[in-house]
């Protein structure tokens, strides 16, 4: 299918030290002016500054060489234990091994108590922080039985620097971008300033939830969400697929379950798409095969969703979420079921959050070719009334709660 060609201009590593170091010898120069001169959104330049050291210790190391044997990203708290840990792993690899996240998990706990590294308490969101700080690839996770060896590139797998080119052949209505969050469902304004606990803890509170919207945003997709258990009529045919698991992630064959219901619908409809998505193990269901659409799997970074512009579209939709379980803490005096939760996320997704918002945040990361300095919407102000009604209650907001802080107190849930 043909298409209008896109101004997107998604930048090498090295592009982005240019930029970085053109706006600290800017002589004067703004950072519009700076954006125009590299063709990237002004937001993206934001991005780009705020990964400023992330991207230098990564430009450094390639340029020190292959004989590097990795990137050294920021300690975490505890350096000899990942050192340790990180070590294990090369040995692994260098065996042929794979190594699932729980086995990562279990292995940095022995070797927390061989070292005597007795205030250290494992978690998936730790593992997460460590597999980012140490530039290996593959983000598994603990729950998974799948094995992923670090700088594996499984099917389907494309480089960010390939995505103009897969643009021109399809129009703004069929480019979709996927994109994945954990959410704490019964969460209250209270817990707030706590954020989120080890996943293995919350899984009878989360679900994980799976958001697709088109580029121009005219089309959303239904919800695809992940919880612990059974809900009768969590699923809405149209809006949302709802399936248990005991860990309440999303395993490959939900995923691979949704995305053929999409290729279906399409294939019906005369259409072709190309689906966006960062990599996990959940999407890596190869990339073809299909008849009407394309799986596109960015590799995993900080960065690729938020490239996607999915990041916003994400916030948007939890901002809403949460402005109704507040309405609902009001009216109920408790926190929402998980069958309620569900019929929440739903209506927060098909009535609040408007296809002009997704649209913007698409065009915000140059998506749309007319729209490519657009800029995210701001949050609506709103919500406040709901909260200061709960002061007093049970749910009463931790200090210095506010719904923008309400929404994102989990935002480090996996």
């Amino acid at each position: 299918m043909s298409a209008a060609k896109r101004k997107v201009n998604p930048l090498t590593i090295q592009e982005k030290k240019a930029v970085i170091l053109e706006v600290e010898n800017s002589n004067g120069r703004t950072k519009s002016q700076i954006a125009e001169q590299f063709r990237i959104p002004k937001s993206t330049l934001s991005t780009i500054l705020k990964e400023k050291e992330r991207i230098l210790e990564l430009t450094d190391s390639e340029e020190l060489g292959p004989q590097r044997k990795r990137v050294r990203m920021r300690r975490g708290a505890y350096p000899q234990l990942e050192e340790a840990l990180f070590a294990w792993l090369q040995e692994q690899a260098a065996a042929n091994q794979a190594v699932s996240g729980q086995t990562m998990l279990a292995r940095s706990q022995e070797l927390a108590r061989q070292l005597g590294v007795d205030d250290f308490k494992t978690s998936s969101v730790w593992l997460d922080g460590f597999r980012k700080r140490h530039g290996l690839a593959a983000a598994g996770r603990p729950d998974s039985a799948d094995g992923w060896r670090p700088e594996t590139t499984p099917e389907g797998t494309v480089p960010l620097t390939q995505l103009p080119a897969m643009l021109d052949d399809y129009a703004a209505t069929e480019v979709f971008v996927v994109a994945e969050m954990g959410l704490v469902f019964d969460l209250t304004p209270d817990e707030a300033s706590v954020g989120a606990c080890a996943d293995a803890e919350l899984a009878p509170r989360r679900f994980s939830v799976v958001v697709a919207a088109s580029a121009d945003g005219s089309q959303k997709l239904p919800l695809l969400i992940v919880g612990e258990r059974s809900v009768s009529g969590a699923s809405q045919p149209g809006r949302v697929a709802y399936h248990a698991d005991p860990t309440a992630w999303i395993q490959p064959q939900h995923f691979s379950a949704w995305l053929g219901r999409r290729d279906g619908e399409m294939a019906a409809q005369g259409r072709k798409a190309l689906f966006l998505c960062e990599l996990s193990p959940a999407h890596a269901v190869g990339g073809g095969g299909r008849e009407a659409l394309q799986l596109a799997c960015m590799p995993a970074s900080p960065l690729t969703q938020e490239q996607l512009g999915a990041d916003g579209v994400l916030h948007a939709l939890k901002r809403q979420y949460r402005r109704r379980v507040t309405e609902f803490l009001v009216e109920h005096g408790r926190p929402p079921a998980a069958g309620e939760a569900v019929q929440m996320l739903s209506r927060a997704w098909w009535q609040d959050v408007s296809s002009a918002v997704v649209r913007r945040y698409h065009a915000s990361v140059g998506l749309l070719r007319d729209e490519v300095n657009g800029q995210p919407a701001p949050p609506p102000a709103e919500g406040a009334a709901q909260l200061a009604a709960l002061a007093g209650s049970q749910f009463a907001p931790s200090e210095g709660c506010t719904l923008e802080s309400f929404t994102t107190a989990d935002n480090a849930l996996l």
